[in-house]
């Protein structure tokens, strides 16, 4: 079975956005920045505790199930919330799902989830 690599989640609007992006390829490390322009900036390795549930909410949410993309059904132009995620698997394929003012249902569990482990209030 193929294992991840690399995670990376993008969030918010167009000025204000978010950033948790996750390296395996040495040590578990973990940057995540707030509000963009590196207002809030994070970066460190995983302990054991935290790797294991970082692993437990990409399962838990089913990421690798997500749809490729989430659009409202509009014609209007959106200038609000987007958000893409990626992640890259040792097998060397990968997985890419984003919205534009659309999510999947469990889209807010999902980032209270990431905002508890991170500790920083998305």
């Amino acid at each position: 079975m193929s294992e991840i690599i690399h995670f990376n989640l993008i969030f918010g609007t167009s000025s204000l956005n978010n950033t948790i992006d996750v390296d395996f390829s040495d040590k578990a490390t973990y940057m995540v920045q707030k509000n963009g322009f590196n207002q809030f900036l994070v970066r460190k390795e995983f302990n054991a505790e935290e790797l294991e549930e970082f692993l437990g909410i990409i399962n838990k949410y089913k990421l690798s199930k997500w749809k490729r993309r989430y659009r409202l059904k509009t014609n209007k132009i959106l200038n609000g919330y987007q958000w893409e995620m990626g992640m890259k698997f040792t097998d060397g394929t990968d997985k890419r799902s984003d919205g534009d003012g659309s999510y999947p249902e469990v889209w807010d569990d999902f980032i209270s989830d990431m905002s508890t482990l991170f500790k920083v209030n998305f």
